[in-house]
């Protein structure tokens, strides 16, 4: 559907919802009466259930016309019903945190990630105090959100007057952050900290007694790790955290404790400082004693290096230039073949695979002197003419290329058609023979495998026949039958009999896909060279 008329769509569906809204009692079949005055809103059971899970359970089990909520303003509830019945809603920095306490309280989790958005963006001290310990059901992002904050802005929690109106559970999970975050534990003064508790306490509870209760229940949840962390243990601060009468005795005992174990751990701190730096002192020596050694045994290396350098550059240069002679003489005499053997060819046009099928027929001499035989575009795709033109002919070559520009084929000392033909001794289905010296090859395939030869390995693996004309392999290795179909067959490693496979290639569908890309494939031209 297109998006235009999509969103048109969607905008006529919001525009009757709200008619559903302003339409008093048409068609509702509930009341909603909210604040202290019962406000009243006229809404249908199916929408509420249907958005809210909260109304779902509710109005499943009781059969109920209306609803009372007291403790929800009239303008709130008139923005949760707008978003439930048109999914728009106007929210601000006034109403944000009753909206949110809202969409816990009916459930409506798209409305409840849209509110933990806009706070986490603008994240504040007022939101912080607004939701820390107020909700139950913070989701991960603003319980993460709130540590957090508090990690990061301890000491204005701590004294702002907000801080006070907290309740226990929230002061507890400060106190947890405070144990965690090791860092921010030396930012905040104990003093401040143990202040402020005070105050909190003071505010809280009335009796004396239960005062120091809760103080008591507060001073242990810091851990001794938590303390250590916390102060810079002085007399002062001592003295002054000992005049708080809600302080338990036990602490200050501790505090002193501490002072005087402190003053111990800095001395051996002290010591173990001085020996430490003379220690270092001692190895720096060390390292640069053998920094020294190591700076002459590498330039003596350095200098072997060079004298091999220019001993092995001198060699490669005489190499190079045999070399470079060697290869612009195997051009010049590639070159030469090129113009000779492969003159008439229409596969072979430039000297890039000459010199791999010079080095693959046994006989140097015999292939400068090969000639075209028989060519399918210029004698036909006819079997009778390949017959007459390959009759007795032996060490044979054979290039084929297929329509997809793949290029392979093989080699034969006995040919592929006998010097009689195939008038007498022949059966229908031909004759197999051995040939030792026979391989066959890529030259260009689909799976860019380098050029290759593969050199027989056992049994029969030339093939005569009346029906055939080349056939390499036990299934056809490389076989055509009937040269007028243009089409040739692929079985490479068929029963592992005739001629070797690429290394670690089993027979199956990459064997029979090596050579033209399928095991049948379409001819573009065969080219047969004897002498």
């Amino acid at each position: 559907m297109d998006s235009i008329n999509q969103k048109e769509i969607n905008l006529n569906l919001i525009k009757n919802y709200q008619k559903l809204i302003k339409s008093n009692q048409n068609y509702s079949d509930i009341t909603l009466k909210i604040g202290e005055n019962l406000k009243e809103f006229n809404c249908h059971k199916s929408i509420l259930s249907c958005q809210s899970p909260f109304f779902d359970v509710y109005l499943k089990e009781n059969q109920v016309e209306e609803i009372i909520f007291k403790e929800i303003s009239e303008e709130n509830m008139k923005q949760i019903i707008q978003f439930i019945y048109t999914g728009n809603i106007q929210i601000n920095e006034l109403n944000l945190i009753e909206i949110l306490n809202l969409s816990i309280k009916f459930k409506l989790e798209l409305l409840y990630k849209l509110i933990e958005k806009l706070i986490i963006k603008d994240f504040n001290l007022n939101y912080f105090f607004e939701i820390f310990g107020k909700f139950n059901n913070l989701s991960i992002n603003l319980k993460e959100k709130c540590d957090k904050f508090i990690q990061n802005n301890l000491k204005i929690i701590l004294e702002n007057e907000k801080f006070e109106k907290l309740n226990q559970k929230s002061i507890s999970k400060i106190i947890e952050i405070i144990q965690k975050d090791s860092q921010k534990q030396n930012e905040i003064p104990i003093i401040t900290l143990i202040k402020n508790l005070e105050k909190w306490v003071s505010n809280k509870v009335e009796k004396e007694k239960e005062k120091k209760k809760m103080m008591k229940t507060f001073i242990d949840q810091i851990t001794i790790k938590t303390i250590q962390n916390l102060i810079n243990i002085d007399t002062i601060t001592i003295q002054k955290i000992s005049e708080n009468q809600m302080i338990p005795n036990e602490f200050i005992s501790y505090l002193f404790s501490s002072k005087m174990q402190k003053d111990k751990d800095e001395k051996i701190k002290r010591i173990e400082k001085e020996k430490k730096e003379k220690d270092q002192q001692i190895e720096e020596m060390r390292i640069e004693e053998e920094q020294r050694i190591q700076e002459e045994k590498r330039i003596q290396e350095e200098k072997e290096i060079q004298r091999k350098q220019k001993e092995r550059e001198y060699k490669e240069s005489q190499e190079y230039k045999e070399m470079q002679e060697k290869r612009e003489n195997q051009e010049k005499e590639n070159q030469e073949i090129l113009q000779t053997v492969f003159k008439e060819s229409k596969i072979i046009q430039d000297t890039n695979y000459i010199q791999y099928l010079k080095e693959w027929i046994p006989n140097d001499e015999l292939f400068k002197k090969m000639e075209l035989g028989f060519s399918a575009i210029n004698d036909g795709f006819s079997n009778k003419k390949f017959y007459s033109r390959c009759k007795g002919k032996t060490e044979s070559l054979a290039i084929i290329k297929t329509r997809n520009n793949c290029i392979f084929g093989g080699f034969t000392e006995i040919g592929f058609v006998p010097k009689k033909g195939f008038s007498k001794g022949f059966k229908s289905n031909g004759k197999w023979e051995v040939d030792k010296n026979a391989f066959i090859f890529t030259l260009k395939n689909p799976t860019n495998y380098p050029p290759s030869k593969f050199n027989y390995l056992n049994g029969s693996c030339i093939y005569q026949s009346p029906s055939n004309t080349i056939w390499f392999g036990n299934g056809g290795y490389i076989g055509i039958k009937d040269l007028s179909t243009k089409k040739g067959i692929s079985d490479f490693g068929y029963r592992d009999q005739g001629f070797e496979m690429p290394l670690g290639m089993k027979y199956g569908e990459e064997s029979r896909n090596f050579f033209a890309g399928s095991k049948s494939w379409n001819i573009a031209e065969v080219e047969v060279y004897f002498n």
